[in-house]
């Protein structure tokens, strides 16, 4: 729910990702199939690490027909071909650049871990039920392997609707929760585990659908069902407050909400009134109020980290005070500013209004000691 609000494409790419396998799973013929492995494609050119979703298809397909998986990823594997060429061919090969070159921000492995455990902590009951849902077709195709028996596996898998989606959604789980782990890279947040948890959800549905329908012929309740009846209820107990606060929001919420709102376009009105160039952290004021971009903050950062870009002709700018407002959260971000560019802000800017988060910087008048 937080991250739906920021209308970002991680809503737009993980629809495109469950969509795919909803063709896939359901799919009567090779039309549907075919047409999955599309929705995968553009799922991967909206956010390049939604992946799982074509990788798990691959595997089940794979397992169903060998011949059918090898055309799949031949098909796949020419369609994002074809559009890489045609971008490639627009921006003149900027797109590859932007890609593959600009997008290899600095990794660590201690925030991967930091980030999962604090989405573990708000969703043990949901990934626990998940857990126990992909445990038992893994199992089965791990024996299915070691025993060399895929015939009964795929004759299991093709006869039962109910069991192909559990095991394509545990594969998938499994590939998601494995590409979750990019959450380490610099400025990755909980949206790289979107996928993860979307997908625990409905390895959790299928569980929950398949123990309601036993339930009817169930005499008695042993602990280790009853625990798995629990989970949901855990889970729904655990979700409560947080769903409720976006259904109805508090009066505290409606404040915040409403505080935002006047301080943004307070802020709009500064933007407007202003002199190109101009900078916000908040880009989404300067594409409402007709100004361009210069520069993203944390990108910018993040290429002069590793050396793929140089900051020299930024820090000319801010010398000469040539943006007439730079709308900024903290200068003192590593994440966003570069020691260098922080330095240049903090001696030829002056931090003037604030609007919630935002601080509103304007040329210092006079020039500051460390420049006479």
């Amino acid at each position: 729910m937080d991250w739906a609000l920021f209308m970002r494409v991680d809503m737009l790419g993980l629809w495109l990702t469950f969509t795919g396998l909803a063709l896939f799973i359901f799919g009567r013929n090779d039309a549907m199939r075919y047409t999955a492995f599309v929705l995968f494609v553009a799922a991967m050119y909206t956010k390049q690490t939604l992946i799982a979703g074509a990788l798990a298809c691959l595997v089940v397909a794979a397992i169903l027909n060998i011949r059918q998986a090898i055309k799949l990823l031949s098909f796949t594997v020419a369609l994002g071909t074809s559009f890489m060429t045609l971008l490639a061919v627009a921006t003149h090969g900027q797109v590859i650049r932007h890609l593959f070159l600009y997008n290899q921000n600095t990794f660590s492995l201690r925030r991967a871990i930091r980030l999962i455990n604090e989405s573990i902590q708000v969703t043990l009951p949901l990934l626990a039920l998940a857990c126990a849902g992909a445990l038992i077709p893994l199992a089965d195709a791990a024996r299915a392997f070691s025993r060399r028996r895929l015939g009964l596996l795929r004759a299991r898998l093709l006869k039962s609707t109910y069991r192909r989606a559990l095991f394509t959604f545990a594969i998938h789980f499994l590939f998601s929760g494995i590409v979750s782990l990019t959450v380490g890279k610099a400025g990755a947040s909980s949206n790289y585990l979107l996928e993860w948890n979307l997908s625990a959800c409905t390895l959790a549905g299928l569980v929950l659908a398949r123990l309601i329908w036993g339930w009817r012929t169930m005499r008695r309740v042993s602990s280790a069902a009853a625990v798995a009846y629990l989970l949901p209820l855990l889970m729904m107990a655990q979700q409560a407050e947080s769903a409720f606060r976006f259904v109805v929001p508090s009066t505290s919420l409606r404040q915040e909400y409403a505080d935002n709102v006047r301080n943004s376009e307070a802020l709009l009105h500064i933007l407007r009134s202003s002199q190109e160039p101009v900078m916000s952290e908040n880009m989404t004021l300067l594409y409402k109020a007709g100004k361009q971009v210069p520069f993203e903050p944390a990108i910018i950062t993040q290429l002069a980290a590793t050396g793929l870009w140089d900051e020299t002709p930024l820090i000319d700018m801010i010398h000469r005070r040539a943006f007439s407002v730079m709308i900024i959260r903290d200068v003192d971000d590593p994440d966003r500013y570069s020691p260098a560019v922080a330095r240049a802000i903090k001696e030829y800017y002056e931090p003037g209004e604030e609007y919630g988060q935002l601080t509103v910087y304007r040329p210092a008048i006079a020039a500051s000691p460390n420049q006479q």
